[in-house]
């Protein structure tokens, strides 16, 4: 113990005398702080008010919407500067509908983020083959003749070796492009392809309602999903998938309608349910045959 104690004496002297040393001498914090300026002085940002102000100027005003895997058609300015897209914004600026809650400002993050998306560097502005295994990410970039004569020869292959109906074409929104929309269409009419429904692929919308009446859209205003006094939510997270929407359905609820949420995941539309049900995946025709068995069973469905 002795030993240790004269140790650390012994340190703590020699510590002691080199800071005696450095101080003398002036140490090297001393000497640093004496180049620096004084940190009280006034620093000069120049030009930060200008780029402040440049930041939220624009040269056109135009209106706008996200038409891209989204079917809302939120209302937007755009704002734009030599040509380049700076900012955007919910236009406020849409009709009040009387018995139901505010729809303005209609839009969501997603579309607020459309601006990035054009200019971001993942954009996709040529057609590319892939070169590597599924998932690795490598690419090679071809021309658009390579590229539809690629798809042209798969389709040739799978008229030949396989069948006709093999083939799903999937085109664009009606309401986005309906050129491009009848044109994809009457080709797979032509050799004898199945085409989708875009409610198929985005998943926000009822498809079996698509399939069933025929419309290409929901029967009711969204806006109306406020007087609905039972909600059944199938499927379907709102509060994702259509998130401009989404707030009827939670005023609803907050106004005394009952909402049931039929999912397998327990997602975020489903923290707002009164009942949530949990099913396995598959099994959602079994529910509904079951749920119609009980109902024309007990005579139990009756117009309000």
């Amino acid at each position: 113990m002795n030993k240790l104690n004269s140790t650390r004496r012994d340190f703590l002297k020699t510590m002691g005398q080199v800071s005696l040393v450095m101080l003398a001498s002036g140490s090297i914090v001393t000497s640093t702080l004496a180049q620096t300026k004084d940190p009280m002085i006034q620093h000069e940002y120049t030009g930060w008010e200008d780029f402040h102000r440049e930041q939220w100027s624009w040269d056109k005003k135009t209106r706008g919407t996200h038409l891209v895997n989204c079917t809302g058609s939120c209302p937007h300015f755009v704002y734009t500067k030599n040509g380049v897209v700076m900012r955007e914004e919910q236009s406020k600026d849409m009709p009040k509908l009387n018995g139901v809650p505010e729809c303005n400002p209609r839009g969501c993050n997603k579309g607020e983020c459309a601006t990035d998306y054009i200019y971001s560097s993942h954009r996709i502005k040529y057609p590319l083959i892939r070169v590597g295994e599924r998932g690795e990410g490598k690419w090679r970039r071809v021309s658009w003749d390579e590229a539809l004569e690629y798809v042209a020869n798969g389709i040739v292959d799978t008229l030949k070796n396989d069948a006709s109906d093999c083939i799903s074409v999937y085109t664009p929104v009606p309401a986005v492009s309906p050129v491009s929309f009848a044109a994809g269409h009457r080709f797979a009419s032509f050799i004898g392809g199945h085409t989708h429904t875009f409610f198929d692929w985005y998943a926000d919308h009822p498809t079996g309602q698509t399939q069933t009446q025929g419309f290409q859209g929901d029967t009711c205003e969204t806006a109306d999903w406020y007087n609905g006094r039972t909600i059944l939510m199938w499927g379907a997270n709102s509060a994702q998938t259509r998130i401009p929407d989404a707030h009827f359905l939670q005023e609803a609820v907050l106004n005394g309608s009952k909402m049931y949420v039929i999912s397998p995941d327990f997602n975020s539309t489903a923290t707002k349910a009164d009942v949530f049900v949990p099913i396995k995946p598959g099994t959602d025709a079994a529910l509904a045959l079951g749920m119609v068995n009980v109902i024309v069973k007990e005579k139990t469905l009756r117009r309000a």
